[in-house]
């Protein structure tokens, strides 16, 4: 503590020369000196690994703007590598579950963007089936009636399905129908039309579809050579 009674500035130079290399042997980082010299070095700074061994060892201070690059490698606030190692260790540690958290929170909506496509592909296989004169049974299209809902609920249940499993999904449905989406999908949602030439991209109008959004008349979606409109905005929100 120096003499004014905040806090010891003296230190916070050992506490950069810590927190530089903490920080650039973080797991998440794993960077050996010579690559967070030459990350400086991008960033309009000449370093080089004996630099960063000298400024990691103390030897030699860092400047007030290499700090903000530095801050800016490390994908962090500069401020924080003035703190005390253990204070700068825990809000990295805070912010890199943070990070693993947000990367999930990602991989979780891909995951239900491709299970809402594969549902549509399971909607026209099946209507193609059935136009062609083929029996299709509530066995071959039960993955229509389970939404991608169910997956987080199941999960946070952690259980088997069981009568409250299925009265917090109808929940779930119940509040998205209110919403104004529809929920599931059924062949009846596919009508067929002779010819055509309509193309779509994940996210367009057939994920649109899945997701309950009014789609325009006549929308189409190629598949086995013919061109299928999609009539889902039409559906009537039936009981799940």
């Amino acid at each position: 503590m120096n003499r004014s009674g905040n806090r010891d500035y003296e230190e916070i130079n050992a506490n950069i020369a810590a927190n530089v290399r903490a920080y650039r042997e973080r797991p998440e980082a794993a960077m050996a000196q010579e690559t967070l010299a030459e990350r400086m070095a991008e960033r309009g700074f000449p370093w080089t690994q004996s630099l960063v061994w000298k400024v990691e060892a103390g030897r030699r201070p860092v400047r007030a703007a290499e700090l903000v690059a530095l801050g800016d490698v490390f994908g962090i606030g500069s401020i924080a590598l003035t703190y005390r190692p253990e204070a700068t260790d825990h809000l990295a540690r805070v912010r890199a579950a943070g990070t693993r958290a947000g990367t999930a929170y990602e991989a979780v909506k891909d995951a239900a963007a491709a299970y809402l496509e594969a549902q549509l592909g399971l909607a026209v296989t099946a209507r193609t089936a059935h136009d062609a004169g083929l029996p299709v049974t509530t066995f071959d299209t039960t993955w229509l009636t389970v939404t991608p809902e169910e997956a987080v609920i199941e999960t946070r249940a952690g259980a088997p399905r069981d009568q409250d499993f299925n009265d917090q999904v109808d929940k779930v449905l119940a509040a998205l129908r209110s919403a104004g989406y529809q929920p599931l999908l059924s062949i009846e949602d596919v009508t067929r039309e002779e010819g055509g030439d309509g193309t779509w991209t994940p996210g367009g109008p057939p994920a649109q579809a899945a997701r309950g959004l009014p789609l325009p008349a006549g929308t189409a979606v190629p598949h086995a050579g013919l061109a299928l409109s999609w009539s889902l905005a039409s559906k009537a929100a039936g009981a799940r």
